[in-house]
């Protein structure tokens, strides 16, 4: 075996270790938000990562909408993220207005 042959596989390796990493940073958020039955796609939470958005604020945010019976999109809770709006009030406030039965727009 020759030196570069050995060079390539070291870098090869730790390439792949690095990607790993990143991507079991997101697989608990992702089995979590699957088991829930709200999916997530793991490539929008990596996506989210890449937007400085903080996916666990988004899944979590998402699974007690969907188990409160409100449907709504992580696309929609990044759109209010970016926004500056606080996710986890607006999903609370909107629970309550359900339960109250408060038609919202």
């Amino acid at each position: 075996m020759g030196t570069p042959l050995i060079v390539g596989i070291a870098i090869g390796g730790l390439i792949l270790l690095i990607l790993l990493v990143f991507v079991f940073q997101f697989l608990s958020l992702w089995v979590q938000a699957w088991l829930s039955g709200a999916p997530v796609s793991l490539f929008s939470l990596i996506g989210m990562r890449f937007r400085k958005v903080r996916p666990d604020v988004i899944v979590l945010s998402r699974i007690k909408a969907v188990k409160a019976g409100i449907q709504i999109t992580t696309d929609m809770l990044e759109t209010h993220y970016l926004a500056g709006g606080r996710v986890p009030q607006v999903i609370n406030a909107m629970i309550a207005a359900n339960r109250a039965k408060i038609e919202l727009p």
